[in-house]
């Protein structure tokens, strides 16, 4: 025989208003990040000491 099921008096977990505003944070703080990280690439890229710097790392990086 079971027992009837009883409704809780308040809810436990997940905490979803907690779960949603750290995501929207992480993800504003990341679109940020993103946008330095391309402009700087872009800048990079306009001088040319600067340049030959970027495609040497390029270079290291690439997976043979």
């Amino acid at each position: 025989m079971l027992d009837k099921a009883v409704e809780p008096e308040r809810k436990s977990k997940p905490k979803r208003a907690l779960i949603v505003i750290l995501t929207a944070l992480v993800a504003g703080f990341l679109a940020v990040l993103w946008a330095f990280v391309r402009e700087a690439g872009v800048r990079a890229r306009r001088d040319p000491k600067s340049a030959g710097q970027l495609e040497a790392l390029r270079s290291y990086l690439r997976f043979k």
